[in-house]
Protein backbone atom coordinates (compact mmCIF):
# COMPACT_ATOMS: atom_id res chain seq x y z
CA UNK A 1 0.00 0.00 0.00
CA UNK A 2 1.25 3.41 -0.87
CA UNK A 3 2.13 5.29 1.91
CA UNK A 4 1.10 9.32 2.44
CA UNK A 5 4.45 11.08 3.11
CA UNK A 6 3.13 14.40 1.18
CA UNK A 7 4.91 17.21 4.34
CA UNK A 8 2.30 18.84 6.24
CA UNK A 9 0.56 22.20 4.71
CA UNK A 10 1.41 20.63 1.43
CA UNK A 11 -2.05 19.24 -1.42
CA UNK A 12 -2.01 15.34 -0.34
CA UNK A 13 -3.19 13.73 -2.88
CA UNK A 14 -3.67 10.69 -0.58
CA UNK A 15 -6.87 13.19 1.28
CA UNK A 16 -10.48 13.18 0.74
CA UNK A 17 -12.51 15.91 1.81
CA UNK A 18 -15.07 15.27 4.20
CA UNK A 19 -16.04 18.80 5.56
CA UNK A 20 -19.67 19.99 5.76
CA UNK A 21 -20.67 22.82 3.89
CA UNK A 22 -22.20 25.89 5.88
CA UNK A 23 -25.28 25.33 3.62
CA UNK A 24 -26.13 21.82 4.26
CA UNK A 25 -25.21 21.87 8.64
CA UNK A 26 -27.36 25.35 8.89
CA UNK A 27 -29.96 23.25 7.18
CA UNK A 28 -29.60 20.25 9.00
CA UNK A 29 -29.31 22.31 12.52
CA UNK A 30 -32.67 24.37 12.02
CA UNK A 31 -34.68 21.79 10.23
CA UNK A 32 -36.21 19.73 12.96
CA UNK A 33 -37.38 22.58 15.47
CA UNK A 34 -39.64 24.07 15.50
CA UNK A 35 -40.09 28.16 15.46
CA UNK A 36 -41.73 28.46 18.87
CA UNK A 37 -39.59 25.59 20.70
CA UNK A 38 -36.13 27.24 19.11
CA UNK A 39 -37.27 30.73 20.82
CA UNK A 40 -37.41 28.99 24.10
CA UNK A 41 -34.19 26.98 23.54
CA UNK A 42 -32.57 30.80 23.32
CA UNK A 43 -34.18 31.63 26.32
CA UNK A 44 -32.17 28.80 27.95
CA UNK A 45 -28.90 30.76 27.79
CA UNK A 46 -30.53 33.46 30.14
CA UNK A 47 -31.71 31.02 32.63
CA UNK A 48 -27.94 29.30 32.58
CA UNK A 49 -26.55 32.60 32.80
CA UNK A 50 -29.24 33.94 35.95
CA UNK A 51 -27.93 30.41 37.99
CA UNK A 52 -24.60 31.59 37.39
CA UNK A 53 -25.42 34.90 38.88
CA UNK A 54 -27.47 32.90 42.02
CA UNK A 55 -25.86 29.57 41.72
CA UNK A 56 -28.79 27.88 44.38
CA UNK A 57 -31.56 29.15 42.02
CA UNK A 58 -34.24 30.05 44.43
CA UNK A 59 -34.26 33.28 44.05
CA UNK A 60 -33.95 35.11 40.63
CA UNK A 61 -35.72 37.96 41.49
CA UNK A 62 -34.93 41.24 39.50
CA UNK A 63 -33.06 38.81 37.07
CA UNK A 64 -35.44 39.07 33.45
CA UNK A 65 -35.55 37.88 30.05
CA UNK A 66 -37.24 40.34 27.57
CA UNK A 67 -38.54 39.22 24.36
CA UNK A 68 -39.56 42.03 21.47
CA UNK A 69 -41.36 40.67 18.38
CA UNK A 70 -41.78 42.75 15.13
CA UNK A 71 -42.17 41.74 11.20
CA UNK A 72 -38.70 43.21 11.13
CA UNK A 73 -37.22 41.62 14.05
CA UNK A 74 -36.77 39.79 16.91
CA UNK A 75 -34.99 40.81 19.75
CA UNK A 76 -33.84 39.31 23.04
CA UNK A 77 -32.68 41.02 26.08
CA UNK A 78 -31.32 40.07 29.58
CA UNK A 79 -29.72 41.56 32.65
CA UNK A 80 -28.55 37.71 33.56
CA UNK A 81 -24.65 38.53 33.67
CA UNK A 82 -23.36 38.46 30.03
CA UNK A 83 -21.33 36.25 28.54
CA UNK A 84 -17.28 37.38 29.39
CA UNK A 85 -15.40 37.70 26.50
CA UNK A 86 -13.19 34.10 26.90
CA UNK A 87 -15.94 32.30 26.91
CA UNK A 88 -17.37 33.89 23.36
CA UNK A 89 -13.68 33.44 22.00
CA UNK A 90 -13.39 30.00 22.79
CA UNK A 91 -16.81 28.19 23.17
CA UNK A 92 -20.06 29.96 23.12
CA UNK A 93 -19.78 30.27 19.26
CA UNK A 94 -18.74 26.85 18.72
CA UNK A 95 -21.31 24.31 16.79
CA UNK A 96 -21.50 21.70 19.91
CA UNK A 97 -20.00 21.60 23.24
CA UNK A 98 -16.07 21.80 24.04
CA UNK A 99 -14.98 19.15 26.54
CA UNK A 100 -13.24 22.35 28.24
CA UNK A 101 -16.56 24.29 28.08
CA UNK A 102 -16.49 26.25 31.34
CA UNK A 103 -20.25 24.07 33.14
CA UNK A 104 -22.83 26.08 34.62
CA UNK A 105 -24.35 23.45 37.73
CA UNK A 106 -27.41 22.73 37.68
CA UNK A 107 -27.84 23.76 33.44
CA UNK A 108 -30.19 23.84 31.21
CA UNK A 109 -27.99 24.63 28.11
CA UNK A 110 -26.29 20.94 27.65
CA UNK A 111 -25.64 20.27 23.91
CA UNK A 112 -23.57 23.83 22.84
CA UNK A 113 -25.92 24.34 19.42
CA UNK A 114 -29.47 25.74 21.13
CA UNK A 115 -28.45 30.19 20.63
CA UNK A 116 -26.74 29.44 17.43
CA UNK A 117 -29.72 27.01 16.18
CA UNK A 118 -32.29 29.36 17.02
CA UNK A 119 -30.23 32.85 15.60
CA UNK A 120 -30.04 30.78 12.18
CA UNK A 121 -33.36 29.46 12.57
CA UNK A 122 -35.09 33.32 13.12
CA UNK A 123 -32.89 35.52 10.09
CA UNK A 124 -29.99 36.32 8.25
CA UNK A 125 -28.20 39.61 9.68
CA UNK A 126 -27.32 38.90 13.64
CA UNK A 127 -26.49 41.58 16.38
CA UNK A 128 -25.15 40.42 19.49
CA UNK A 129 -24.03 42.56 22.55
CA UNK A 130 -22.96 41.45 25.66
CA UNK A 131 -21.34 42.88 28.96
CA UNK A 132 -20.14 40.84 32.35
CA UNK A 133 -18.38 43.05 34.68
CA UNK A 134 -15.12 43.61 33.27
CA UNK A 135 -15.87 42.87 29.71
CA UNK A 136 -18.02 43.96 26.73
CA UNK A 137 -17.94 43.19 23.55
CA UNK A 138 -20.34 43.09 20.26
CA UNK A 139 -20.73 41.19 17.38
CA UNK A 140 -22.34 41.64 13.77
CA UNK A 141 -22.61 39.40 10.76
CA UNK A 142 -25.11 38.35 7.93
CA UNK A 143 -25.42 34.72 7.31
CA UNK A 144 -25.10 34.92 3.87
CA UNK A 145 -21.71 36.89 4.01
CA UNK A 146 -20.34 34.30 6.79
CA UNK A 147 -21.40 31.31 4.55
CA UNK A 148 -19.27 32.76 1.78
CA UNK A 149 -16.20 32.28 4.03
CA UNK A 150 -13.84 29.58 3.87
CA UNK A 151 -13.51 29.46 7.77
CA UNK A 152 -16.06 29.16 10.34
CA UNK A 153 -15.16 31.85 12.31
CA UNK A 154 -16.69 35.05 13.99
CA UNK A 155 -15.09 38.52 14.47
CA UNK A 156 -15.76 40.68 17.30
CA UNK A 157 -16.52 44.25 15.96
CA UNK A 158 -15.65 45.82 19.38
CA UNK A 159 -14.05 44.31 22.30
CA UNK A 160 -13.61 45.93 25.87
CA UNK A 161 -12.10 44.70 28.80
CA UNK A 162 -10.83 45.75 32.39
CA UNK A 163 -13.96 47.27 33.04
CA UNK A 164 -16.09 48.11 35.97
CA UNK A 165 -19.64 48.25 34.71
CA UNK A 166 -22.60 48.21 37.22
CA UNK A 167 -25.10 45.88 37.14
CA UNK A 168 -27.75 47.91 35.35
CA UNK A 169 -24.80 47.67 32.54
CA UNK A 170 -24.45 44.03 32.72
CA UNK A 171 -26.62 41.46 30.17
CA UNK A 172 -26.85 40.10 26.51
CA UNK A 173 -28.57 41.54 23.87
CA UNK A 174 -29.36 39.83 20.60
CA UNK A 175 -31.18 41.35 17.82
CA UNK A 176 -32.22 39.87 14.39
CA UNK A 177 -33.20 41.68 10.97
CA UNK A 178 -33.14 40.35 7.76
CA UNK A 179 -35.82 38.10 9.18
CA UNK A 180 -37.11 34.90 6.98
CA UNK A 181 -40.01 35.34 5.06
CA UNK A 182 -42.38 32.51 6.88
CA UNK A 183 -40.65 33.85 10.50
CA UNK A 184 -41.25 37.04 9.74
CA UNK A 185 -44.70 36.37 8.94
CA UNK A 186 -45.22 33.75 12.08
CA UNK A 187 -43.98 36.80 14.64
CA UNK A 188 -47.11 38.90 13.52
CA UNK A 189 -49.61 36.14 14.49
CA UNK A 190 -51.20 36.25 17.91
CA UNK A 191 -51.70 32.75 17.64
CA UNK A 192 -48.22 32.09 17.41
CA UNK A 193 -47.89 34.68 20.77
CA UNK A 194 -49.93 32.73 22.18
CA UNK A 195 -48.24 29.08 21.54
CA UNK A 196 -45.11 30.84 22.78
CA UNK A 197 -46.16 32.21 26.17
CA UNK A 198 -47.90 28.86 26.63
CA UNK A 199 -44.31 26.82 26.06
CA UNK A 200 -42.44 29.42 27.97
CA UNK A 201 -45.10 29.19 30.55
CA UNK A 202 -44.49 25.28 30.76
CA UNK A 203 -40.83 24.78 30.11
CA UNK A 204 -39.51 27.71 32.19
CA UNK A 205 -41.81 27.17 35.27
CA UNK A 206 -39.57 26.26 37.45
CA UNK A 207 -37.48 29.80 37.28
CA UNK A 208 -40.79 31.63 36.45
CA UNK A 209 -41.61 30.58 40.28
CA UNK A 210 -38.43 31.52 41.32
CA UNK A 211 -38.97 35.28 39.82
CA UNK A 212 -37.32 35.23 36.62
CA UNK A 213 -39.36 37.75 35.14
CA UNK A 214 -40.29 36.62 30.85
CA UNK A 215 -41.61 39.19 28.75
CA UNK A 216 -43.44 38.67 25.22
CA UNK A 217 -43.55 42.38 24.16
CA UNK A 218 -45.62 43.94 27.40
CA UNK A 219 -47.34 40.42 28.47
CA UNK A 220 -45.43 38.98 31.85
CA UNK A 221 -45.19 35.04 31.45
CA UNK A 222 -46.03 33.37 34.64
CA UNK A 223 -45.34 29.83 35.55
CA UNK A 224 -47.92 27.47 36.96
CA UNK A 225 -47.39 25.86 40.43
CA UNK A 226 -47.88 22.18 40.52
CA UNK A 227 -50.11 20.75 43.02
CA UNK A 228 -52.03 17.72 43.70
CA UNK A 229 -55.53 16.92 45.69
CA UNK A 230 -55.19 15.57 49.25
CA UNK A 231 -57.18 15.06 51.76
CA UNK A 232 -56.95 12.70 55.11
CA UNK A 233 -58.19 9.99 53.22
CA UNK A 234 -56.24 10.64 49.88
CA UNK A 235 -52.66 10.90 50.00
CA UNK A 236 -49.87 11.33 46.62
CA UNK A 237 -47.01 9.06 45.98
CA UNK A 238 -43.45 10.67 46.44
CA UNK A 239 -40.69 8.69 45.79
CA UNK A 240 -37.08 10.03 46.01
CA UNK A 241 -33.96 8.14 44.01
CA UNK A 242 -30.06 8.96 43.87
CA UNK A 243 -28.80 7.08 41.03
CA UNK A 244 -24.61 7.60 40.66
CA UNK A 245 -24.44 7.92 44.45
CA UNK A 246 -20.47 7.25 44.83
CA UNK A 247 -20.15 9.73 41.63
CA UNK A 248 -18.59 13.52 41.77
CA UNK A 249 -22.37 14.34 40.15
CA UNK A 250 -25.14 12.35 41.04
CA UNK A 251 -28.74 12.03 39.45
CA UNK A 252 -31.70 13.00 41.72
CA UNK A 253 -35.10 11.91 40.70
CA UNK A 254 -38.34 12.40 42.78
CA UNK A 255 -41.67 11.13 41.59
CA UNK A 256 -45.35 12.43 42.17
CA UNK A 257 -48.35 10.74 41.30
CA UNK A 258 -52.18 11.74 42.55
CA UNK A 259 -55.29 13.35 41.48
CA UNK A 260 -55.74 16.84 40.56
CA UNK A 261 -58.57 18.97 38.46
CA UNK A 262 -60.39 16.90 36.01
CA UNK A 263 -58.99 17.92 32.78
CA UNK A 264 -58.08 16.10 29.93
CA UNK A 265 -55.87 18.66 28.14
CA UNK A 266 -53.07 19.13 31.75
CA UNK A 267 -53.86 15.43 32.82
CA UNK A 268 -50.86 13.01 31.88
CA UNK A 269 -47.01 13.03 33.01
CA UNK A 270 -44.54 16.15 33.68
CA UNK A 271 -40.69 15.05 33.17
CA UNK A 272 -38.69 18.13 33.96
CA UNK A 273 -34.70 17.93 33.77
CA UNK A 274 -32.84 20.17 36.15
CA UNK A 275 -36.28 22.83 36.18
CA UNK A 276 -36.50 22.57 32.38
CA UNK A 277 -40.06 21.06 31.60
CA UNK A 278 -39.13 18.85 28.61
CA UNK A 279 -42.88 16.89 28.59
CA UNK A 280 -45.83 18.36 29.61
CA UNK A 281 -49.46 16.05 30.31
CA UNK A 282 -48.06 13.44 28.20
CA UNK A 283 -50.19 10.30 27.36
CA UNK A 284 -48.03 8.25 25.07
CA UNK A 285 -45.76 5.28 25.69
CA UNK A 286 -43.21 7.14 26.48
CA UNK A 287 -44.35 8.15 29.89
CA UNK A 288 -45.58 4.24 30.26
CA UNK A 289 -49.39 4.68 28.86
CA UNK A 290 -50.87 1.35 27.77
CA UNK A 291 -47.62 -0.46 29.49
CA UNK A 292 -48.93 -2.86 31.43
CA UNK A 293 -51.49 0.10 32.35
CA UNK A 294 -54.78 1.59 30.00
CA UNK A 295 -54.27 4.26 27.30
CA UNK A 296 -55.03 7.35 28.72
CA UNK A 297 -58.62 8.41 28.70
CA UNK A 298 -61.39 11.05 29.33
CA UNK A 299 -61.77 9.28 32.52
CA UNK A 300 -58.06 9.38 33.93
CA UNK A 301 -58.03 13.55 33.31
CA UNK A 302 -57.32 13.71 37.05
CA UNK A 303 -54.30 12.02 37.01
CA UNK A 304 -51.01 13.92 37.35
CA UNK A 305 -47.70 12.36 37.55
CA UNK A 306 -44.49 14.66 37.70
CA UNK A 307 -40.49 13.36 37.16
CA UNK A 308 -38.05 15.28 38.25
CA UNK A 309 -34.15 14.90 37.34
CA UNK A 310 -31.67 16.75 38.85
CA UNK A 311 -28.00 16.96 38.64
CA UNK A 312 -25.19 19.12 38.65
CA UNK A 313 -23.62 17.75 35.49
CA UNK A 314 -26.54 17.97 32.79
CA UNK A 315 -24.90 15.23 30.42
CA UNK A 316 -26.00 12.80 32.60
CA UNK A 317 -30.34 13.62 32.36
CA UNK A 318 -32.37 11.99 29.84
CA UNK A 319 -33.07 14.99 27.30
CA UNK A 320 -33.14 14.79 23.80
CA UNK A 321 -31.07 17.65 22.06
CA UNK A 322 -34.46 19.87 21.11
CA UNK A 323 -35.35 19.26 24.78
CA UNK A 324 -38.77 18.53 23.34
CA UNK A 325 -38.87 14.77 24.44
CA UNK A 326 -36.88 12.43 25.97
CA UNK A 327 -34.03 10.11 25.37
CA UNK A 328 -36.15 6.75 26.47
CA UNK A 329 -33.18 4.23 26.04
CA UNK A 330 -30.89 5.99 27.92
CA UNK A 331 -30.79 3.12 31.06
CA UNK A 332 -31.84 6.35 33.63
CA UNK A 333 -34.61 6.52 31.89
CA UNK A 334 -35.48 3.13 31.62
CA UNK A 335 -35.59 2.23 35.40
CA UNK A 336 -37.42 5.46 35.76
CA UNK A 337 -39.97 4.92 33.71
CA UNK A 338 -40.66 1.10 35.44
CA UNK A 339 -41.00 3.27 38.67
CA UNK A 340 -43.86 5.53 37.20
CA UNK A 341 -45.69 2.62 35.56
CA UNK A 342 -45.72 0.84 38.92
CA UNK A 343 -46.60 4.70 40.27
CA UNK A 344 -49.31 4.75 37.72
CA UNK A 345 -51.65 1.80 38.74
CA UNK A 346 -53.34 2.52 41.85
CA UNK A 347 -54.12 6.14 40.63
CA UNK A 348 -55.85 4.50 37.73
CA UNK A 349 -57.51 1.82 39.50
CA UNK A 350 -59.06 5.05 42.19
CA UNK A 351 -59.66 6.72 39.01
CA UNK A 352 -61.69 3.73 37.52
CA UNK A 353 -63.71 3.00 41.13
CA UNK A 354 -64.63 6.64 41.07
CA UNK A 355 -66.01 6.67 37.37
CA UNK A 356 -67.73 4.04 38.34
CA UNK A 357 -70.03 6.04 40.65
CA UNK A 358 -71.81 7.66 38.10
CA UNK A 359 -74.02 4.48 38.51
CA UNK A 360 -74.13 4.76 42.20
CA UNK A 361 -76.41 6.64 45.01
CA UNK A 362 -73.50 6.79 47.61
CA UNK A 363 -70.46 8.70 46.21
CA UNK A 364 -68.03 8.43 48.94
CA UNK A 365 -64.85 8.86 46.71
CA UNK A 366 -66.47 11.80 44.67
CA UNK A 367 -67.19 13.37 47.72
CA UNK A 368 -63.32 12.58 48.96
CA UNK A 369 -62.24 14.33 45.59
CA UNK A 370 -64.23 17.34 46.51
CA UNK A 371 -63.24 18.31 49.83
CA UNK A 372 -59.95 17.72 48.79
CA UNK A 373 -57.23 20.65 48.39
CA UNK A 374 -54.82 21.21 46.15
CA UNK A 375 -51.09 20.56 47.74
CA UNK A 376 -48.20 22.19 46.44
CA UNK A 377 -45.37 19.30 45.34
CA UNK A 378 -43.12 20.99 47.87
CA UNK A 379 -45.48 20.20 50.60
CA UNK A 380 -45.67 16.59 49.95
CA UNK A 381 -44.56 14.21 52.46
CA UNK A 382 -43.15 11.10 51.12
CA UNK A 383 -45.04 7.72 50.52
CA UNK A 384 -43.76 4.91 48.43
CA UNK A 385 -47.47 4.96 46.85
CA UNK A 386 -50.86 6.76 46.09
CA UNK A 387 -53.58 5.93 48.50
CA UNK A 388 -56.88 5.95 49.25
CA UNK A 389 -58.50 5.07 52.66
CA UNK A 390 -62.32 5.40 51.46
CA UNK A 391 -64.49 2.47 50.82
CA UNK A 392 -66.00 2.84 47.61
CA UNK A 393 -69.93 2.83 46.88
CA UNK A 394 -71.33 -0.55 46.66
CA UNK A 395 -71.67 -1.87 43.04
CA UNK A 396 -74.84 -1.87 41.94
CA UNK A 397 -76.89 -4.21 39.23
CA UNK A 398 -77.44 -2.95 35.81
CA UNK A 399 -80.44 -2.67 34.89
CA UNK A 400 -82.29 -3.36 31.11
CA UNK A 401 -85.62 -2.98 29.61
CA UNK A 402 -87.54 -5.67 28.36
CA UNK A 403 -89.79 -4.92 26.00
CA UNK A 404 -92.65 -7.44 24.01
CA UNK A 405 -96.32 -7.26 22.47
CA UNK A 406 -99.72 -9.09 23.46
CA UNK A 407 -103.19 -9.35 22.60
CA UNK A 408 -105.10 -6.46 24.82
CA UNK A 409 -107.81 -9.24 26.07
CA UNK A 410 -104.75 -11.58 26.89
CA UNK A 411 -102.94 -8.28 28.94
CA UNK A 412 -106.30 -7.29 30.66
CA UNK A 413 -107.03 -11.27 31.70
CA UNK A 414 -103.40 -11.41 33.46
CA UNK A 415 -103.82 -7.92 34.75
CA UNK A 416 -107.19 -8.98 36.50
CA UNK A 417 -105.10 -12.16 38.13
CA UNK A 418 -102.39 -10.06 39.35
CA UNK A 419 -104.45 -7.57 40.76
CA UNK A 420 -102.76 -4.83 39.04
CA UNK A 421 -103.31 -1.95 36.98
CA UNK A 422 -100.19 -0.89 34.68
CA UNK A 423 -98.50 -2.72 31.91
CA UNK A 424 -95.68 -2.15 33.95
CA UNK A 425 -96.69 -3.83 36.72
CA UNK A 426 -97.38 -6.50 34.64
CA UNK A 427 -94.14 -7.42 33.00
CA UNK A 428 -92.33 -6.98 36.41
CA UNK A 429 -95.13 -9.38 38.02
CA UNK A 430 -94.75 -12.13 35.41
CA UNK A 431 -90.56 -12.05 35.43
CA UNK A 432 -90.78 -12.55 39.24
CA UNK A 433 -93.27 -15.26 38.78
CA UNK A 434 -91.13 -16.86 36.31
CA UNK A 435 -87.88 -16.70 38.18
CA UNK A 436 -90.07 -17.93 41.61
CA UNK A 437 -91.45 -21.10 39.83
CA UNK A 438 -88.15 -21.83 37.56
CA UNK A 439 -85.20 -20.50 39.47
CA UNK A 440 -82.38 -17.87 39.10
CA UNK A 441 -79.48 -20.33 38.67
Amino acid sequence: MQKNNAPTGATNPMAIDASATKDFFLSILTKDIDLVEAIVDLIDNSVDGARRLRPNGSNLRGLFAHLDLSADSFTLTDNCGGIDVEVARKYAFRFGRNANTPSTKHSVGQFGVGMKRAIFKLGNKISIESATKTTKFTIDFHVNDWKKKATWDLEFKTLQDKLNLTDAEIGTTIKITALHEGVANELQLATFRTRLKAMIESAHAESLRSGLEIRIGDYSVTGAHPALLETSGIASLFKETKYFEKTKNPVITKIYAGVSASSPADAGWYVICNGRTILAADQNSITGWGDGTPRFHNQYSRFRGYVFFDSDDASLLPWNTTKTSVDAELPLYRATRLEMIAAMKPVLEFLNKLDREKDTEEKPLTEAVERAKQKALELINKSPAFQYKIKPAAAVKKLTRIQYQRPVEEVEKVKKMLRVSTLTAVGEKTFEYYLTMEGDE
